[in-house]
Parts: structure tokens; C-alpha cells; sequence
């Protein structure tokens, strides 16, 4: 997470200025947008690069 919010530029660089302004508003909108991003990498790669590099899990 430090990673994130250390950075200059990107989601976590504008997460940052949004708290630091207390515009909870768009903290709360860039966190959602964080969400979305990791459940898409988590159902359309992580998955199933999961199941095919371990079939005896079924």
C-alpha cells in the first residue's frame, strides 16, 4: 500500500492529493476505481493462469 500512495503519478499519487484536500468524495472514487482494477486482474488473469498451472486443485 506504500508503494501506492508514494508515488508521484498515478492512482495512488492522486489518492494522496484527494486526502491530503479531505475531499473524501473522490478518496472514496479512486479507491473504487482501485477495486474494480483488482478484481478484473484477479478474474481475468490470475485466475486462470491459476488453473492452468494447477489442475489437481479441482
Amino acid at each position: 500500500m506504500s508503494e501506492l500512495l508514494s508515488s508521484e503519478t498515478g492512482i495512488g499519487a492522486e489518492m494522496n492529493i484527494a486526502r491530503i484536500n479531505l475531499d473524501t468524495a473522490e478518496v472514496m472514487a479512486w479507491v473504487l476505481v482501485a477495486v474494480v482494477l483488482i478484481l478484473i486482474s484477479e478474474y481475468l488473469v490470475i485466475r486462470p493462469v491459476r488453473r492452468l498451472l494447477t489442475p489437481w486443485r479441482k
